[in-house]
């Protein structure tokens, strides 16, 4: 298993645009440091809480202050570019400037106010999506120049003067109320990403695919195309909101209620709460932060219950290859940073030997960490 940081980045509109930027970029050079393998920062163009519109520029930035964790747009939503040809052309100039280090992630956007200031209607986004993707993976993979004729755009004999780094791009899709992203990403051998609020099983939701039918979806399409379906699995990254406290369950989420009141309930809940619903019919009053983290599968508690929180999401999806930690700001910088490095210290080396395909955790070549002690939630000696 590896490891990453999602950042939407997700800020309260009163704080200090500035601070939080430099705050972002300082995560990622936080946690590259701690062992992670990659982060991902997202295309917001209204509403304030999430306030970043460039992440490209954001990642040229951070590149400099990083040596080798992969970064990656997640997303340059396509229907808010209207020129395929001139994004995939950015992304591949970027890509040579840090070195091969970008992850080229796209996706559709899912914010109502962003497709309002780009005058769209909700029936158009797929369309707009399925034409821009095949369009820049044409541009990205082959030599040749590319014609299309589309309905949203057109282009004849275009060929981009510089390609990916080194020949070849590092591509991902980040989905939500489809299984169309994870059909593609299955079939071409794609990296995809599903988000934080989408639970690993429903129980009678109709409203949007499972993390586990996102998971079976990416199986099937690389198993049709002839592509290994193991190695799709190992492609797929899933996002949970995670928070380690020494002290449990309890006192972890204690510590983010504040947070989280301002982050879900005042913003999160408004766009995507039907989607966490375990039952469609369940009362909007029934979606606290209890729930959420039972229901959601939030990854939260002392170290010994995180690990075993992984390995619910992970079996109950059917194993997937990254899990990719949700940026916060529901608490003070130095208790998310604690949370983080609690997480590097004490999980990290409990579950990365999960790997798709294995009967059991791999040995990567050191004896299995012996037990934490009591006071990270283990049966050892404190």
């Amino acid at each position: 298993m590896r490891f990453g940081l999602f950042q939407m980045p997700e800020h309260y509109p009163w704080d200090n645009m500035h601070v939080s930027w430099k705050r972002d970029m300082d995560d990622i050079v936080f946690v590259e440091n701690l062992g992670f393998h990659e982060a991902w920062i997202g295309e917001h163009h209204t509403g304030y809480y999430e306030n970043v519109p460039a992440p490209d520029i954001m990642i040229a930035t951070v590149a400099t202050m990083t040596k080798r964790i992969l970064l990656g747009t997640g997303t340059m939503n396509l229907p808010y570019h209207s020129d395929p040809f001139l994004l995939a052309e950015r992304m591949a100039f970027l890509d040579n400037i840090i070195e091969g280090r970008l992850i080229y992630g796209f996706g559709g956007g899912a914010l109502p106010d962003d497709q309002k200031l780009f005058n769209l209607t909700r029936e158009e986004i797929r369309p707009r999506i399925n034409e821009s993707i095949e369009v820049i993976r044409q541009l990205l993979t082959t030599r040749e120049p590319v014609t299309w004729n589309g309905k949203f755009s057109k282009g004849e004999n275009r060929k981009l003067m510089i390609g990916p780094y080194m020949g070849k791009a590092h591509f991902g899709m980040a989905g939500l109320t489809s299984l169309v992203t994870y059909d593609y990403c299955g079939k071409h051998g794609w990296d995809a990403l599903s988000v934080h609020v989408v639970p690993p099983t429903y129980k009678d939701n109709k409203v949007v695919p499972s993390l586990r039918d996102q998971g079976m979806a990416m199986e099937n399409a690389a198993r049709a195309a002839g592509r290994d379906p193991v190695e799709a699995r190992r492609n797929w990254k899933v996002v949970r909101e995670v928070y380690v406290h020494p002290d449990g369950r309890k006192a972890a989420l204690d510590e983010i209620r504040k947070g989280v009141n301002n982050s879900y309930f005042g913003y999160t809940t408004k766009l995507f709460g039907a989607l966490m619903k375990q039952d469609s019919n369940e009362p909007e009053e029934n979606i606290d932060l209890e729930y959420m983290a039972d229901n959601v599968q939030w990854i939260v508690g002392n170290p010994q219950e995180c690990v075993d929180a992984i390995h619910k999401v992970y079996e109950a999806v059917g194993g997937f290859g990254t899990l990719m930690i949700n940026n916060r700001d529901w608490v003070q910088r130095d208790k998310k940073l604690r949370s983080l490095e609690m997480f590097a210290r004490y999980v990290m080396p409990r579950v990365e030997g999960l790997e798709v395909g294995e009967p059991e955790q791999r040995y990567l070549g050191r004896d299995f960490p012996a037990p934490l002690p009591r006071e990270h939630g283990g049966p050892g000696e404190s």
